[in-house]
C-alpha cells in the first residue's frame, strides 16, 4: 500500500527553496571565501571570477523566479488601484474646489472673529483691573463698597469668558510657509549653519550635471562587477 501523504503535499513547491537548494554548494563555497581575506594570486582571482559569474546567474534566475510570482499579483493590484483611481481623484476636485470656493469668506470671518476676540480680551482686563481697584479701596465696613467689588469681580470673570467664548472659524488652518527669496544668500547660510544637506545634493547633482560643475573633477577608476 502506498504511504499516507503528509499534510500539504498538494501545496506548489517554493521557487526561492528550490533555487537556493539547486545551488546550495554554491552558497557554501562562496561563503568559504567570503572569510576576510583577499585575494593574493591569478589562481584565487579566478576562482573567485568563477563564483562571481555563477552567483550573477543565479541572481538572474531568481529575479525571473520573483517576477513571474509577482507579476499576477501587481497586475490585480494594479487593477484594484486604475478601478479606484478615477472616482478618488474626482473626489479630491470636489474637496479642493469646495475649500477654495469657501476660502476667503473665511478668512475675512476669521479676522473679524480675532479682532472681536482681542476686543473683548483688552474689555476683559480693563474689567479686572477695575475689579483689583474696586476691591482694594473697599473697606470691610462699608457694605455698599463690598457689594460694588464683589460686582465689579463678577464683571470681569464674566468678560473672561466672553472672550473665550468667541467663535473660531472652522474649516480654516493656519500653516507656516517658507519660500525663498535671494538663493545665493539662503545657499550661503546653509553652507554655513548645516552644510550636510547641501553636501548630499551637491554630490548627486554632479553625478548627473551635462558637464562637470566648477568645484567637481571627473575620473576614471577601475572597480570589479
Amino acid at each position: 500500500m502506498n504511504a499516507p501523504a503528509a499534510i500539504g503535499h498538494n501545496n506548489p513547491p517554493d521557487p526561492m527553496e528550490i533555487i537556493q537548494s539547486e545551488h546550495d554548494g554554491l552558497f557554501v563555497e562562496v561563503a568559504n571565501w567570503l572569510d576576510g581575506t583577499p585575494v593574493e594570486n591569478e589562481g584565487q582571482m579566478k576562482a573567485v571570477d568563477n563564483l562571481l559569474a555563477s552567483v550573477k546567474d543565479v541572481e538572474k534566475e531568481a529575479k525571473d523566479a520573483k517576477e513571474d510570482e509577482y507579476r499576477p499579483h501587481k497586475a490585480a493590484c494594479d487593477a484594484v488601484v486604475e478601478r479606484w483611481k478615477p472616482f478618488l481623484a474626482d473626489l479630491e476636485r470636489m474637496k479642493k474646489g469646495l475649500a477654495k470656493t469657501v476660502e476667503d469668506f473665511k478668512r475675512k470671518l476669521a479676522e473679524e472673529r480675532e479682532a472681536e476676540r482681542r476686543a473683548k480680551e483688552r474689555e476683559a482686563r480693563e474689567a479686572m483691573e477695575r475689579a483689583r481697584i474696586a476691591a482694594a479701596l473697599a473697606s470691610a465696613a462699608d457694605l455698599e463698597a463690598q457689594r460694588e467689588a464683589a460686582a465689579a469681580a463678577d464683571a470681569a470673570r464674566a468678560a473672561v469668558l466672553a472672550a473665550k467664548e468667541v467663535e473660531t472659524v472652522k474649516g480654516l488652518r493656519t500653516f507656516t510657509v517658507r519660500e525663498v527669496t535671494d538663493y545665493t544668500a539662503c545657499a550661503r547660510w546653509v553652507w554655513v549653519n548645516d552644510p550636510e544637506p547641501l553636501r548630499t545634493f551637491l554630490d548627486e547633482y554632479v553625478k548627473r550635471a551635462p558637464r562637470v560643475p566648477d568645484g567637481a573633477i571627473e575620473r576614471q577608476e577601475k572597480r570589479a562587477v
